[in-house]
């Protein structure tokens, strides 16, 4: 029976397809537990096989830089652009400035999971594909404008000159 389970969950998780056909168990003490019918199936690979994938992706990895001993990845980015270590009150934003985009990211991998499995293809297409692209975007802008305001004097550059910087950034993970 154990063998029979884990091979159903092989064979889904290889072909999608075969899901609403096959079914997928879990083993868990010696039982075997349905974790989800077919079509429920097929909607959580779509959800992380492409916008949910992205977005948790990005989470972990900015998550990640958030532990006691590294350096937010949004520090070395700053840092790389200046071209001199930051002041200690841009240390301090750019630990904020990573916390907001792991809760930007999180939210955005909530919602592909949440609309993959519950709405149609249409609306889990326009959020992950349109939506969750605008939401960036703005944060993005945003957060530039209220830094350059904040920090005016520490932060010489406008907008175009900014991006032109980032663009050059290169930045190892």
């Amino acid at each position: 029976m154990a063998g029979a389970g884990l091979a159903a969950g092989t064979v889904a998780w290889q072909r999608p397809d075969a899901a609403a056909s096959v079914g997928v168990v879990l083993l868990s003490g010696g039982r075997c537990v349905s974790l989800c019918a077919g079509h429920l199936w097929k909607r959580f690979v779509r959800a992380v096989s492409a916008g949910g994938r992205y977005s948790g992706g990005v989470f972990l990895l900015f998550a990640r830089s958030l532990r006691g001993d590294a350096v937010p990845i949004v520090s070395r980015i700053a840092e790389t652009m200046r071209g001199e270590p930051l002041p200690a009150v841009l240390v301090a934003y750019t630990r904020r400035v990573i916390q907001l985009w792991c809760g930007i990211f999180a939210m955005m991998f909530a919602s592909a999971v949440v609309s993959a499995i519950w709405a149609s293809p249409e609306v889990w297409s326009l959020l992950t594909n349109v939506v969750h692209y605008l939401v960036l975007a703005l944060v993005f802008v945003a957060e530039f404008f209220y830094r350059r305001a904040k920090y005016r004097d520490l932060e010489p550059w406008n907008f175009i000159q900014f991006l032109r910087r980032l663009a050059r950034t290169r930045i190892r993970i």
